[in-house]
């Protein structure tokens, strides 16, 4: 008995495992003989069974197969059926006219899978059948055909499809949404004509497939139906509108504009969050100041959580622009629509806006001040660097960094003074570093001069930070007195200096850096070797390679893995030598010898391949398939 014959035969086992691999095998091994008992397997009472009986049947394939599969499109069984048309869909392009002939069969049910999957398929033969099919004599069928010559996207096709809007009603509402899903502008003058109609299903289809061709030739016509007694047609409209505005500019009549903000001011408290969006869009694009105070109704009813929403409602009344209203409504507003009126003046360059954030600066709470300090940064004028540097001194640690990071984008040499003071005594740590950040932005001789005085700070975060100032300066005179604190008494900071002269390049940073090798902390070590790589020469190579010793085994498992990065092959005999080091080192070697390609190298992996360790063996195996492949 051959193979194959034999796992047919296990296909009759009243054991549903032994039924289950048999199945799998036949997948594997394939052949006409085996896909009439894999069918008859679709309705087995197992589902793993079933499941592997579809997935051997698609791993087949073929013409066979599908005429196989293509009566169970009658079967009584839904199931069965899905199945079936699940199937074709993966495997029906092997014989796509044996599904296109199906389109005459006698039964109205197999012409209509036939249509569905043809659309699926995505294959052009089937678009002239398709085409044919739309004049077939059961509904379902034409509609299933016109679904599926929209998803194919063909021109040829869009007559029938406008044809098609004379059709039954569920054929028209498919017709409409094929017309939109084949994007093509034609249709768009069909597509009206739809709308002078009572049905109200087949003017929401419409409403809806002229949005997604956002022709504005649709914008008039549709401005009409925002006065709809029906909630859904306005709603769809105002959709529609907005996707047509998002790439076209339309010019409405002040009549159309007053009629279209009464609907938007309903709009804004419509329980549908997509049409509030669409709401404040469209107030965005009218820059109506009637909009303002329904607007900042909205953003006090808005949770925090919805951040997006909140910018949309800021850049709305950014859009309208009236700051005499905006600095109104600032005075009568709740604390909500207060922080949206000072986040939008953040947009300005208006005098009388900084004036005023200056007046409430004082009086307002933290969370209040935070976003005066974030809005005066964006404006940067001298009127709003005063905020700035007020802010400084604050009492809310928040507030401090905020003004700082804003002094610093702006360079502002006003506030180097307070600047300085915040960078040594500050309590808190980011607003430190801020601060540092800002000055090293800000870049004066005064600034320099100072972070090397820091250097000699009793602190050793004052020290720290001082080392990444003058990283951020990358003066070519701060590299000496980098180089000064290498043997600072505390690590942390030497790991700091190491890290910042690796950024410089200059004399005597590779001397630094590899004595940094030979420091007696395993992180400032570590540090050295990682800043190392950026360099080359055969000093720094020697000084790596002489890194495998260290004491530490993660130092040891660094080195490694840099040797690898490199590609270093002057490291070959040393990597093969920490094959039998530390586990950790172990891996790191092997990948590195991997990286490098060496054929040197397999007989050392080959003995590590057979380590009882999984992690060890399978680095090795994939060392030496990097090696063979190169």
């Amino acid at each position: 008995m051959s193979e194959l014959n034999k796992y047919i035969a296990q296909l009759n086992s009243p054991d549903s495992q032994f039924r289950r691999e048999a199945v799998e095998m036949l997948g594997e091994l394939g052949g006409n003989a085996a896909i009439t008992p894999l069918v008859k397997l679709i309705r087995d009472n197992n589902k793993g069974v079933q499941q592997a009986a579809i997935d051997s049947l698609i791993k087949i394939r073929g013409k066979n197969t599908i005429r196989n599969i293509i009566p169970l499109l009658t079967d009584e069984g839904v199931a069965v059926r899905n199945i079936a048309i699940e199937i074709l869909q993966q495997i029906g392009n092997d014989d796509i006219w044996t599904i296109i002939k199906e389109l005459k069969n006698i039964n109205n049910d197999v012409r209509k899978f036939a249509a569905d999957l043809l659309g699926l398929l995505s294959n052009k033969e089937a678009v002239e059948p398709l085409i044919e099919a739309v004049s077939d004599t059961d509904p379902n069928v034409r509609a299933s055909a016109v679904v599926s010559l929209g998803l194919l996207k063909e021109k040829r096709a869009l007559y029938v499809l406008i044809n098609s809007l004379n059709d039954e009603e569920w054929i028209r509402f498919s017709a409409i949404e094929a017309l939109a899903e084949m994007g093509d502008k034609s249709a768009v003058g069909p597509l009206l004509n739809t709308l002078n109609t009572a049905n109200q299903l087949i003017i929401s289809a419409a409403i809806e497939s002229l949005g997604h061709l956002k022709d504005p030739k649709s914008a008039k016509p549709l401005l009409k139906y925002i006065k709809s007694t029906n909630k859904n047609i306005r709603n769809l409209t105002l959709k529609a509108l907005d996707e047509i505005s998002e790439e076209n500019e339309i010019n409405y009549t002040d009549v159309d504009r007053d009629e279209l903000f009464v609907f938007l001011k309903d709009a804004l408290d419509d329980d549908d969050p997509i049409i509030q969006d669409c709401a404040v869009r469209w107030l965005t694009r009218l820059k109506d100041a009637r909009g303002i105070e329904p607007l900042l109704r909205l953003a006090t009813k808005t949770s925090w959580d919805f951040p997006d929403r909140l910018n949309l409602i800021t850049n709305a009344l950014v859009a309208i622009g009236n700051i005499p209203i905006l600095l109104t409504k600032l005075r009568d507003s709740d604390k909500k629509g207060r922080l949206i009126i000072i986040n939008a003046f953040g947009e300005f360059r208006d005098p009388s806006v900084t004036l005023r954030l200056q007046s409430v600066f004082s009086r307002a709470d933290e969370e209040e001040r935070f976003v005066i300090v974030s809005a005066a940064g964006k404006i940067g004028t001298d009127e709003a660097v005063e905020i700035l540097t007020k802010a400084l001194h604050d009492s809310n640690g928040h507030v401090r960094r905020e003004a700082a990071s804003y002094l610093g984008r702006l360079k502002e040499k006003k506030g180097i003074h307070i600047l300085l003071s915040i960078f040594e005594g500050d309590h808190y740590h980011d607003v430190r570093e801020t601060a540092m950040k800002a000055l090293a932005n800000i870049g004066t001789d005064e600034v320099f001069e100072n972070f090397i005085k820091f250097l000699s700070s009793t602190s050793p975060e004052i020290r720290e930070l001082a080392i990444e100032g003058l990283r951020i300066m990358q003066r070519p005179e701060g590299i000496e007195n980098i180089q000064g604190v290498m043997n600072d008494p505390n690590w942390r900071v030497r790991k700091v200096a190491v890290n910042a002269l690796s950024q410089f390049n200059g004399e005597g940073i590779i001397e630094s850096l590899i004595n940094a090798m030979s420091d007696e902390n395993e992180h400032v070590r570590l540090a050295a070797v990682q800043s190392m790589a950026r360099f080359s020469g055969e000093k720094v190579v020697k000084s790596i390679i002489a890194a495998l010793n260290d004491r530490d085994i993660w130092v040891r498992f660094q080195v490694a893995e840099t040797l690898g990065i490199m590609r270093e092959k002057s490291a070959i005999d040393s990597l093969i030598k920490k094959l039998n080091d530390d586990d950790p080192v172990k891996i790191a070697a092997a990948k590195a010898l991997g990286e490098i390609g060496d054929r040197g190298a397999l007989g050392a992996l080959e003995l590590l391949k057979k380590n009882s360790n999984p992690d060890i063996s399978n680095a090795a195996a994939i060392a030496i398939e990097q090696i063979t492949k190169t």
